[in-house]
């Protein structure tokens, strides 16, 4: 019974690690196609940081009117 469970469990953390592995990669599979192409949807992490700066800025100046009410 020990040794059922012992596969058991070393097959499904096998499986988990597996299952990682692929759903992690970047460049794999169809969106490794696009890549510096035309329609390429990836995201500048400038541009990210620049929009979560301005949203910050937005709801603190928020913040700051209502307190000054």
């Amino acid at each position: 019974m020990f040794r059922a469970f012992f596969v058991f469990f070393c097959v499904a953390a096998m499986l988990v690690l597996a299952d990682a592995q692929l759903t992690f990669t970047p460049n794999w599979g169809k969106r490794s196609l696009n890549v510096g192409g035309p329609g390429n949807d990836m995201c500048n992490p400038g541009e990210t940081l620049i929009a979560i700066y301005k949203l910050i800025e937005t709801e603190a100046e928020k913040m700051l009117a209502c307190q000054q009410k």
